[in-house]
């Protein structure tokens, strides 16, 4: 008989392909080796896990206030076991992340628990909570699992549910070493560790929160993306035939999820891009407001959202195309003559692999600004363009 047919949706079913797809290959075991061989850990040290010779999975317990992980692993290695507290996000690390301010107070994250640097910081408080069980109770029952340490949000965070604090003591039973890990969709676990080297404020807080008290404990984290496991597990997400792809690449079919490329990753942010000017839609020339509802009525097949000064329409939870008016501004760059309709694509290659098209009407322009600034790449739109932009846009997101 047929393994059966199971799609799953959202970040957990993401996870849960990648795990289908680990065990329903013949060669399970060297998939979980490659698996937990792909992490980077934010040091930039060898994970300590060379020859794991058995693994145990927790999907998404709930350890009341210090949340509920995606997935815990359990793994041992030359006779030491591990565990593993891993959060997968549809995005980017960065984007995924709350950017602290420069003191953390409980007011200012209050509303960023959800977010993954966040996330992280409450499993390892949990665990240096968990490990602080005392160890003398000789059978009795522990009937709550509490924090001794003061942390930035200076809250002593508890778990009280006795049924799952005897879960999660039988199944962290003889753990010597906890690690955290982020999974994402970068390109490369190098780069998050970079900016997370660079920035300084989207680490997980810990204690007072700061970025020196991070890094005293910056070997217990580290970093696996899609793109690794795209390599190495399942495959690429590229065939036609929905029974050809991966219970992952299903998953991220069904959430319109687009792993990261070096092409989407360079295009991001050209340096020396002029800005585009953003300009309110209802200041918008008459014909060219006309022009682009025109154009976004005609593109049904993908929704086109309307913000307050382009139409944008997103891929995967990114925003990949910007339908925008430009016009000539003594301090924003030129393009064609007065105002012009513009289409633009966050990949360069959209446009520049279409032979008919005039590059030189081929226009890198900035829009946002600090983290949310982001290169397009437009084209004009006109009436007698327009089914050809709109077919751009189509294949694009096909």
């Amino acid at each position: 008989m047929k393994y059966p047919d199971i799609l799953f949706y959202g970040e957990r079913g993401i996870l849960n392909g990648i795990l289908m797809d680990i065990y329903r290959n013949r060669e399970s075991c060297k998939k979980v080796n490659k698996f937990f061989g792909a992490i980077k850990l934010l040091n930039r040290k060898e994970v300590p896990w060379k020859n794991i010779t058995s693994c145990k999975w927790l999907v998404e317990p709930d350890l009341s206030e210090f949340g509920a992980p995606d997935l815990i692993a359990v793994l041992e290695s030359d006779g030491k076991k591990y565990a593993l507290f891993i959060e997968a996000k549809l995005d980017k690390y960065t984007k995924s992340s709350f950017h602290l301010p420069q003191k953390v107070s409980p007011a200012s994250v209050k509303r960023y628990s959800s977010r993954l640097n966040v996330q992280l910081s409450f499993r390892y408080r949990f665990v240096e909570a968990f490990k602080e069980i005392p160890k003398d109770n000789k059978g009795h029952n522990t009937q709550e699992i509490i924090e001794t340490s003061q942390h930035w949000d200076e809250k002593m965070r508890k778990l009280a549910k006795l049924p799952v604090i005897t879960e999660m003591k039988n199944f962290l039973k003889g753990v010597e070493e906890y690690y955290f890990i982020a999974l994402t969709n970068d390109f490369s676990s190098e780069k998050v560790i970079s900016e997370i080297e660079k920035k300084q404020n989207i680490h997980p807080p810990l204690y007072d929160g700061s970025y020196e008290e991070f890094k005293k404990h910056q070997s217990k984290f580290g970093v696996l993306t899609y793109r690794d496991l795209e390599d190495i597990i399942v495959g690429k997400c590229n065939g036609n035939n929905n029974e050809e792809l991966s219970s992952f690449c299903k998953a991220c079919k069904m959430m319109d999820m687009k792993i990261a490329n070096d092409c989407n990753e360079l295009q991001t942010n050209t340096p020396g891009s002029p800005k585009a000017q953003s300009i309110n839609i209802n200041k918008w020339n008459k014909d060219l407001k006309k022009l682009a509802e025109e154009f976004v009525k005609k593109s049904h097949k993908y929704r086109f959202s309307k913000q307050a000064g382009s139409y944008s329409l997103k891929v995967g939870g990114e925003v990949v195309i910007k339908l925008i008016q430009h016009q000539q501004n003594e301090n924003y760059s030129q393009v064609g003559n007065n105002k012009k309709l513009m289409l633009g694509f966050s990949d360069p290659n959209v446009l520049l692999h279409e032979s008919d098209l005039d590059e030189t009407k081929i226009q890198a322009l900035s829009i946002g600004v600090g983290e949310r600034c982001k290169t397009f790449h437009f084209y004009p739109v006109e009436e007698n363009n327009m089914d050809k932009m709109i077919g751009l846009v189509n294949k694009y997101c096909k």
